[in-house]
């Protein structure tokens, strides 16, 4: 036994961080601080309004920062969960409602964007700094941080701020290039959606977030469908309905704890088309079915318990989860799919439901979707009641009929020619 020695197995921190970062995208990264700060609000506010909170985020050549004012973390949180490789098993449900996962977002984001870092924070009486040069700490054998909470003052109301620099070469050449910021302000738009529509405020180099809101018809003629979904660890609900006809913007639209997942999705992944033993036949997709909007939102207090995958960009399609809120998808999809594909054999006008006067909802969260109700087409209110006339003339002769009735549009001209012609009739 005297001949047995332990052989070292701990990974080395270069190998580490490699691996951390060698595949996520800086865009990703810098989702993850900024479900940091969502998940600090959702603590703040649960499930309500989020209005007053922001995140502002700076994007230069030498200098990312991103500050909140949502909460900061405590000081127990910084030295025993926020800045370890992992999330502890006592800290697992710190933060109801969150967005992360397995506890490795922030730190993941600080080594990808580059080698400085400082994150400060303010919670309470609680208020601190972390800081480091990650080209001495990987040369260091302790892998902690060190703390600073001599840093009275530096913030007028709770909430974090980090500050990178020495950036990386390739992020400094991405966050320098004027199509890859504006690229990655249409992905944050609509990644945090629906948590804009709540009232959150994210900024880009002072530049205000404002995706365009998914609208629904909402009135006594046309109302969507609603049903409530309750499991044993999580709920939500699906809103089905239609909007005006556009085939970018139809299909279903998946959030998870409000982050956006699937988008305008179309594919057997939704429910549409394809067949398997569980859902049987669904429609096929195609343009007839472009007024079609779905909105799925599911809420846990741990992630775990949603069909999320690793990237928390996608859906675990095998998550039981899915499967069954897949299946009420379906029935969605059947019940107005057919409605919307005969628009024009009911005699149903559309350009009625584009009628002003219709409620057209758009913010979807603060609107009263929290009852089960059925889709509803009232038809006959909805019958076309006129049709349009087309027919070329010679312009010469359409401005001598323009003189002769004193009109100045073909428009007005051709309606008063078609009376002209019925009083003469009759």
């Amino acid at each position: 036994m005297d001949d047995i020695k332990k052989v070292e197995g701990d990974p080395t921190k270069g190998f580490f961080i490699d691996m951390l970062t060698r595949d996520i995208l800086l865009s990703d990264a810098i989702f993850d601080l900024v479900d940091n700060s969502i998940d600090g609000a959702r603590k703040i506010r649960g499930n309500d309004l989020l209005n007053g909170l922001w995140v502002q985020i700076i994007l230069e050549k030498d200098l990312f920062s991103i500050a909140d004012n949502c909460g900061g973390f405590s000081l127990e949180v910084a030295t025993k969960y926020a800045f370890r490789f992992g999330r502890p098993e006592q800290f697992r449900h710190q933060n109801n409602n969150s967005i992360g996962r397995f506890g490795i977002g922030m730190k993941r984001a600080l080594f990808k964007i580059g080698s400085k870092f400082s994150v400060k924070s303010k919670n309470g009486s609680d208020e601190f700094e972390v800081s480091a040069d990650l080209d001495e700490w990987i040369h260091q054998q302790d892998w902690g941080f060190n703390i600073n909470t001599n840093i009275d003052n530096q913030f007028t109301e709770d909430g974090t701020k980090i500050h990178i620099t020495q950036l990386h070469e390739s992020v400094s050449q991405d966050l320098n290039d004027d199509r890859t910021l504006n690229r990655l302000i249409m992905n944050l738009e609509k990644t945090y959606y629906a948590i804009l529509e709540k009232g959150m405020t994210i900024s880009v180099n002072g530049r205000m977030l404002s995706p365009e809101f998914i609208k629904l018809y909402d009135n006594e003629e046309v109302s969507p469908s609603v049903e409530l979904i309750e499991g044993e660890k999580f709920s939500g609900k699906i809103i089905a309905g239609i909007a005006e006809t556009n085939p970018t913007k139809a299909g279903w639209y998946i959030f998870c704890n409000d982050r956006l997942v699937v988008e305008a999705d179309k594919t057997p992944l939704t429910g549409w088309g394809g067949r398997d033993d569980e859902t049987g036949h669904g429609m096929v997709y195609h343009n007839n079915y472009a007024m079609f909007r779905g909105l799925v939102y599911l809420e846990a207090d741990d992630p775990f318990d949603l069909p999320l995958t690793t990237t928390k960009s996608g859906l675990d399609w095998d998550s039981n989860v899915y499967k069954f809120i897949k299946l009420k998808m379906i029935n969605a999809i059947k019940e107005i799919a057919p409605i919307i594909r005969n628009i024009k054999e009911l005699e149903i006008d559309e350009e009625l439901l584009s009628d002003p006067e219709f409620t057209i909802y758009s913010n979807i969260q603060s609107t009263n979707y929290n009852e089960k109700k059925p889709f509803v087409v009232v038809k006959k209110k909805l019958v076309k009641t006129t049709s349009r006339i087309q027919y070329d003339i010679n312009i010469d002769k359409l401005n001598d009929a323009k003189k002769l009735t004193g009109e100045n549009t073909n428009k007005a001209v051709g309606l008063a020619t078609f009376n002209y012609f019925m009083d003469m009739e009759n």
